[in-house]
Formats: structure tokens, C-alpha cells, sequence
């Protein structure tokens, strides 16, 4: 009964430190805000937005989903929405870090669910160079807390044993760009 007592304390304290309050970042001044996609991303497109409104940075780039339209951002802000390939935060890290390259962007400050942040983190820096922060929104009421502490057990396990690069996935065919005075063009690769 010891040892089970043991490992249920690691697990809750692991659980605590990696998942409920993963280390996060004082926003700052950076060439890009980078929005994360999922379920319900549009806690964390707010959050990006009030971000880019508050001068954080003048790109917001929005991991976008078919059946979410691009959102039209603060004046003077570049609003850029992508559907990353794979649909998954690996498609996001990769699909952003050759963003960056063509961009030039040096710094990033990535918004995410909470419970997203530590393997966002790890994805991020198999992929992105530059100099990261992360701000993170609750993912909400506590059926969602139910859900994600054994779903991003499950894919911190995926991002530490089998998918331990970068990856190559092609990026994704849509890329759209809301200029500040929000004319819509379609960029294609």
C-alpha cells in the first residue's frame, strides 16, 4: 500500500506542476503572437487578440479549423490563419517555425490552453529557434479539467517516446492573411 501511496503522490504532484500550473510567461514585446488550436479555441483567440491589442506584437498567427472563420484583429495587427498539417500541436510547431523563417520572427509568444502549455513547450522547441513565451487560458469548468489531465498525460507520453523530432510535415495548403484594414487574401504554397 506504500508504494501505491507513493506513486499516486508523484502523479498528482507531476500532474500539478506539468498540467493544472505549468510555468508561464509575463507577456512581452515579440515579433509574433502565435494562438494554438482545439477544443474551444475561442477563449485563446481572445486572449490572442487582447494580446495584439495591447501592443504585444503587430502578426497574430491563428491555428485556424475548417469551421472557423479567420477573425479580423486589432487595427495595425497582420492576422494570419493557418490550418496546420497534421492537425495536431506537431503540425502547429512545425507549420509556425517555417512561418518564422520566412517571416524573420526572432520571438514568439505562444497562447494556449493551460493544460496545453508543457508539451506545447517541448513541440515548440524541437521545431522553433527563437526566444518563446507562453500564456495560457483555463480551459474552463471541470468536465474540461477531466478530459485533458488524462489526454495530455496520453500525449506528453506521444511527444517524449515516439515523436521525439521536429517532424516534416508539409505545411498546410491554407494559409489566409487579414491585413490591418482587413482585406482577406489567400496565400497558397
Amino acid at each position: 500500500m506504500g508504494a501505491v501511496a507513493v506513486l499516486l503522490v508523484v502523479f498528482v504532484v507531476l500532474t500539478a506542476v506539468f498540467i493544472v500550473w505549468p510555468a508561464t510567461n509575463d507577456p512581452q514585446r515579440v515579433d509574433a503572437i502565435v494562438v494554438l488550436g482545439g477544443q474551444p479555441p475561442t477563449a485563446r483567440w481572445q486572449r490572442g487578440v487582447e494580446l495584439a491589442r495591447d501592443g504585444y506584437a503587430r502578426v497574430l498567427v491563428l491555428s485556424n479549423h475548417p469551421w472557423m472563420p479567420c477573425p479580423r484583429g486589432p487595427s495595425r495587427v497582420e492576422v494570419i490563419c493557418f490550418e496546420p498539417d497534421p492537425a495536431s500541436t506537431l503540425g502547429e510547431a512545425v507549420d509556425v517555425s517555417r512561418l518564422a523563417a520566412e517571416h524573420h520572427w526572432r520571438s514568439l509568444l505562444i497562447v494556449t490552453n493551460t493544460a496545453q502549455v508543457s508539451r506545447a513547450r517541448i513541440r515548440f522547441q524541437r521545431c522553433y529557434h527563437g526566444t518563446m513565451l507562453f500564456a495560457s487560458v483555463s480551459p474552463g469548468w471541470i468536465a474540461w479539467w477531466l478530459w485533458y489531465i488524462p489526454y495530455e498525460w496520453a500525449a506528453l507520453g506521444k511527444a517524449l517516446i515516439f515523436q521525439r523530432a521536429c517532424g516534416s510535415a508539409p505545411m498546410g495548403e491554407r494559409l489566409q492573411t487579414v491585413s490591418p484594414t482587413y482585406a482577406l487574401a489567400a496565400k497558397r504554397n
